[in-house]
């Protein structure tokens, strides 16, 4: 592993100095440039934390009928088509005065999903009380 750059009448101990001193060189810039990039890669992601720091995140109560329909995870048609039937205006979802926007609470919504089918129940008590008359 000859050089033009280093002289061939060096021996080989002053070689393999030269050697060592021309990778400690190597590396040394090497990982001055790393360090560089480094510093150059927080500044930027500073940056980007100071955006996001920016950004408001609101935990929406009422959702649009696609979004309620994502989080039930359902297709929009199938809240639309309960409309008034499964879903009662008012207390799952909401129609402003004069407007054509309708919104649903997700609370409601949420409500609706874990509740039991009790109606069974309920007419099985209905009978047993119409038996005692």
């Amino acid at each position: 592993m000859s050089s033009n750059i280093i002289p061939q009448d060096l021996s080989k101990r002053d070689k393999a100095f030269v050697y060592l001193l021309t990778k400690e060189k190597v590396v040394s810039r090497l990982s001055s440039q790393y360090i560089q990039d480094m510093h150059e890669k927080n500044k930027e992601i500073a940056t980007l934390n100071k955006k996001l720091n920016k950004r408001v995140v609101v935990d929406p109560k009422y959702l649009t009928t696609k979004d309620a329909a994502t989080y039930v995870g359902t297709d929009p048609s199938f809240l639309s088509k309960r409309q008034g039937k499964a879903f009662k205006l008012g207390k799952h979802f909401f129609k402003p005065k004069g407007e054509s926007i309708v919104r649903w609470d997700i609370q409601a919504l949420s409500d609706w999903i874990t509740t039991q089918d009790d109606t069974n129940v309920i007419d099985e008590k209905l009978a047993s009380l119409l038996k005692r008359r």
